[in-house]
């Protein structure tokens, strides 16, 4: 696992596409029926739940969304007490049109708006396209995370 690291102190704010947003509640049918739909694209042992969707909400963490056609089509989480951006995931359909660029943009201005100093977050080291995004988005490799099992 990598760990990502983006200081926010020279931060550019960016425009967000109009797709993009955030849930205050969690919509458990749209978001179950993407969860099953990230599940058939990518075999990932880590992955959370509507149960566990909901108590992140619960504990304060920000949900940036991407619904297009009125379909949950991405998500990305911020938890402000670690700092930590988790959980990227555009889908397929909606790779390469800008959309990852501006979920990630849409946590670093939320983080940079609530006085955070930094942003990090981790990348599976076999996430290519992922270790790209992030780099476009100012964030530096910034070292290896040895999680047990991993």
């Amino acid at each position: 696992m990598i760990k990502y690291r983006r200081d926010l102190d020279v931060y550019q704010f960016y425009s967000t596409p109009n797709q993009i947003s955030y849930w205050k509640e969690i919509d458990e049918d749209k978001l179950q029926s993407a969860i099953d739909l990230f599940n058939k694209e990518i075999k990932w042992d880590r992955m959370w739940n509507v149960e566990d969707a909901k108590k992140r909400l619960k504990e304060g963490r920000l949900m940036a969304v991407l619904e297009i056609d009125d379909k949950l089509r991405g998500w990305y989480w911020l938890n402000y007490e670690t700092q930590e951006a988790e959980n990227l995931y555009v889908h397929e359909d909606f790779r390469n049109k800008g959309y990852g660029f501006g979920i990630i943009s849409y946590i670093l201005t939320a983080a940079k708006l609530r006085h955070l100093d930094h942003v990090w977050a981790r990348v599976d080291e076999w996430n290519k396209t992922s270790q790209r995004l992030f780099e476009r988005c100012g964030f530096k490799d910034v070292g290896r995370i040895y999680e047990p099992g991993g």
